[in-house]
Order: structure tokens, then C-alpha cells, then sequence
């Protein structure tokens, strides 16, 4: 599974009023769980930092 794959089972489990807080700092700029959605799925850089940061930190669901 892909880590945008595995990403977003973790984001879909996560509660609504979660999704808005800060989940990491990338670059100097705090970035929520949403935007980092938005970032994910455009592939941006900013979005391949935050997956690698969520995979290094073991933030990420496992393959089932």
C-alpha cells in the first residue's frame, strides 16, 4: 500500500473535529490534518514532506 494509500485511511479515521489541528510543522508553516489532504493529493512538495514526516514518525495505519 502506498503511503497517500495508507495516508488516507488514517485521515478517514480520524474524528472531524481533529482533522483541523496541526498535525505537523513543514517548512516553518504549521500544516493541519485537511490541508495536508489537500497537499497529499495534489503531490505537492509540501504534501510529500508531510507523508514522509507521517511515515518517519509512525503516524501512518499499517497494511492490512
Amino acid at each position: 500500500m502506498s503511503l497517500k494509500s495508507r495516508f488516507l485511511k488514517t485521515y478517514a479515521d480520524l474524528p472531524m473535529s481533529e482533522r483541523s489541528n496541526v498535525m505537523a510543522v513543514i517548512d516553518g508553516n504549521p500544516l493541519s490534518w485537511n490541508v495536508a489532504k489537500i497537499e497529499i493529493e495534489a503531490g505537492t512538495k509540501i504534501g510529500l514532506k508531510a507523508l514522509g514526516f507521517l511515515d518517519k514518525n509512525d503516524l501512518l495505519k499499517k497494511d492490512d
